[in-house]
């Protein structure tokens, strides 16, 4: 399984993180698009990354659109086969791909997956803050967080992408269900969630 990872940024502090958790999967065969709105990423941030799997794109997005636009415009780019999404205020642990990828061997009629993740708090509103404090525990197993979401890019090709809208991983999930995607979830937790 190649995956192509989305993880849209408005330069937020904690986009070292998330990039971060991406190069140390233990599952290594992905390529991770970084799609910057018109906020600049500093230069030093971008060096700090020299692994040629991590691509940057820059794209011109509104703040109401929820990340629809980078979201789309990353996956344009890519041609994995399978699709995962991170933001860059969220981290994955280690184990996230892994699990992702055990689920569909154990599951191959699985063409979108589920994992579980725990909240964190941010001990400052403004989101650009460096400072964290962490209270985990379990994300709402309601909760269709795109952090937490992986399926095939010929799926998603058969949906009308990701759409502007406040509910937006719900409903990409529910438009997958339409056209036919077999879901399988699974409880493990392979991913922090900022709330």
């Amino acid at each position: 399984m190649h995956f192509d990872i989305i993880l849209p940024t408005i330069a937020r502090g904690s986009l070292f993180t998330a990039i971060n958790s991406v190069c140390e999967q233990t599952y290594q065969d992905w390529n991770l698009w970084v799609v910057q709105d018109s906020t600049v990423v500093s230069s030093m941030l971008v060096q700090a990354f020299p692994d040629p799997r991590v691509r940057w794109l820059k794209v011109q997005t509104t703040n109401d659109d929820y990340g629809a636009v980078a979201r789309n415009f990353g996956i344009e780019h890519g041609d994995g086969d399978w699709i995962a999404y991170i933001d860059d205020d969220d981290e994955w642990m280690p184990h996230h791909l892994a699990t992702i990828v055990n689920i569909a061997q154990a599951h191959p009629e699985a063409d979108m997956i589920r994992t579980a993740g725990q909240s964190f708090m941010m001990k400052h509103k403004h989101p650009r803050s460096s400072k964290l404090v962490r209270k985990l525990g379990p994300v709402n197993s309601t909760d269709f967080l795109t952090v937490g979401m992986a399926h095939t890019r010929e799926l998603f090709g058969n949906t009308d992408g990701w759409q502007p809208c406040d509910n937006h991983d719900h409903m990409l999930w529910r438009q997958m269900l339409t056209e036919g995607g077999t879901p399988a979830e699974v409880d493990t937790t392979t991913f922090l969630f900022q709330r």
